[in-house]
């Protein structure tokens, strides 16, 4: 019985000794990290992020003012929100070109700071919706919520793709 104990013993030791080793010789910031393709793809959907931010927000601050005062008030804050959607976006596109290596803890930082400045946009694209909820059905109101609405869809996309670097170890 204390013969089959031992062995036992040796043979986890073992085991131990070949896993520790497994994991020195390869360093836990490498094992699952983000490929740069998929670094790359989270850039690219914040950049058509930030390119359909920019032209709805220039479409909306360039149409004629309207004598409903709803709807002129919705106008004015959505281009005052878009902006700032926009400047979400920028942040975050300069924090993903300035990336440390994938794996370390300033790494996991500057991803919890892109996903911030995404979440921020989000809410920006959904103030601007939310601001026609009391105007009166038109083409304005529904041309400019279709418009903010498929920067929120650019917004989810890059804010999963952004995620899934931060799901990395």
């Amino acid at each position: 019985m204390i013969m089959n104990n031992t062995k036992q013993m040796s043979t986890q030791f073992l085991l131990s000794l070949l896993f520790l080793f497994f994991f020195l010789s390869h360093p836990i910031s490498t094992i699952g990290a983000p490929s740069n393709d998929n670094i790359q793809a989270a850039k690219d959907a914040i950049s058509a992020s930030l390119t359909s931010a920019k032209n709805t927000a220039d479409y909306v601050s360039k149409i004629p003012h309207q004598p409903d005062p709803r709807t002129a008030d919705a106008l004015s804050s959505c281009t005052e929100v878009l902006g700032n959607a926009v400047d979400s976006f920028g942040d975050s596109l300069k924090q993903m070109k300035e990336l440390d290596a994938p794996g370390t803890p300033s790494f996991q930082l500057q991803i919890s700071n892109v996903l911030t400045w995404l979440s921020a946009a989000l809410t920006d694209e959904d103030t601007c919706i939310e601001g026609f909820k009391g105007v009166a059905e038109g083409p304005v109101k529904t041309d400019v919520s279709n418009r903010a609405q498929e920067v929120e869809k650019l917004t989810h996309n890059a804010l999963a793709l952004v995620n899934n670097l931060k799901a990395a170890p």
